[in-house]
């Protein structure tokens, strides 16, 4: 059998299902209106913040400034953390905030399209749009918000008082205080994530290996020996390192035995406050290790869910081996949510199939197919759903 009879083939199956609207069939996998999203921790200051499969939101920690008041919060795609106040992406790409507004940080209600926010140790909020341009609200004081003129960037992460940005092709952008080198990233090529501390800026490279600028004063900058890393948090004074093996390497300041994770194993992603650092298993669970005063540790209790991610045999060429539906952010996606609608029908297609390694993705995908714009990555295939 021909490619082309292949392709013939699927056409006509797409054409049938679609004029038929089909809404159940024995061959059939019909999607009704299902949510889900995909688990994470943040972590600033003295409390922790933790993101269900379910879009809901858990926090525990110091909670003076009402930072920790994230029970009613719903369908939530991102969290992200300052050390007075809790921030989050919704699904429909607006911001819902939390706790302390003395600079006036959380006046976001404005905001539409954001992918991604951060608001790192300082008091201001970054967010990333989806065309790649980013806003910002807050203290301004050393130019930590002049980002209006930034272009193509994919990330964003804040320090005290500077703002860093990943773009497109690589290389990264900062504006704000710099009198310890933070802001000192002009250079730096191949980064695929980045992260910020009190007063300093980690970049991941592509090769797993990591990059370092501003202060050092408690050695978080000696990662030299690193390798394999597939993401990076920082602490106010420590450097924290995912491995692809699911364990974790960290440096710096452990004055509450915040670096204390060579035991740690099976962690999908990683955050870090002042004095503690967090781990997200594979199963969802979740360990802690660091300054217990306020109660941030207690995080160890949760369970945040898991979304069945089947591996497939076959990667499609348009998903990169750092999406965060195969492992954990590499180069950082905001957590996927998964939306599928009522016209959105997966099928089971023969294995044939994938013997035709041009086909496009929805002409071949794994072993279930969706029924979507075939420029656009099944996710909800990756999932199992």
């Amino acid at each position: 059998m021909t490619e082309l009879t292949v392709r013939g083939s699927l056409l006509m199956m797409l054409v049938i299902i679609s004029t038929l609207s089909l809404t159940t069939c024995t061959a059939s996998k019909v999607l009704l209106d299902v949510k889900s999203y995909r688990p994470m921790v943040a972590a600033s200051g003295y409390f922790t913040v933790g993101l269900k499969s379910d879009g809901t939101v858990v926090a525990a920690g110091d909670n003076d400034n009402g930072q920790c008041n994230v029970n009613t919060w719903s369908d939530i795609t991102q969290v992200a953390t300052s050390v007075y106040f809790t921030l989050a992406v919704k699904s429909d790409g607006t911001i819902v905030t939390t706790g302390d507004n003395n600079y006036g940080q959380r006046d976001v209600s404005s905001w539409t399209g954001i992918t991604q926010v951060a608001a790192g140790f300082g008091r201001v909020i970054i967010g990333l749009k989806s065309d790649g341009t980013v806003v910002a609200a807050g203290d301004n004081s050393y130019g930590q918000c002049d980002v209006s003129s930034w272009t193509g960037i994919t990330q964003v992460a804040v320090g005290s008082i500077f703002t860093v940005g990943l773009k497109s092709d690589g290389t990264v952008v900062a504006v704000g205080d710099n009198h310890n080198g933070a802001c000192d990233v002009s250079s730096w090529r191949g980064i695929t994530q980045v992260a910020c501390g009190d007063e300093f800026t980690v970049g991941l490279k592509s090769d797993g290996t990591i990059i370092v600028a501003g202060d050092n004063r408690h050695d978080m900058s000696d990662v030299s020996s690193w390798m394999g890393i597939t993401q990076v948090a920082c602490g106010g004074l420590f450097t924290v390192g995912l491995k692809s093996d699911g364990t974790v390497v960290a440096v710096g300041d452990n004055t509450y035995g915040e670096c204390n994770v060579s035991v740690w194993t099976g962690i999908t992603q990683v955050a870090a406050g002042f004095g503690h650092t967090v781990g997200l298993k594979s199963d969802g669970t979740v360990v802690t290790v660091g300054n217990p005063d306020f109660g941030q540790l207690n995080a160890g209790d949760w369970r945040l869910g898991t979304i069945s991610n089947p591996k497939p045999t076959t990667k499609p060429q348009s998903m990169s081996k750092d999406d965060p539906a195969h492992g954990v952010f590499t180069s950082f996606r905001p957590p996927t949510i998964l939306t599928p609608k009522r016209s959105d029908i997966c099928f089971i297609l023969p294995s044939w199939v994938l013997a035709y390694p041009n086909l496009t993705q929805i002409e071949r995908g794994f072993s279930i197919h969706g029924l979507r714009d075939k420029t656009k990555s099944c996710n909800f295939c990756d999932y199992g759903i």
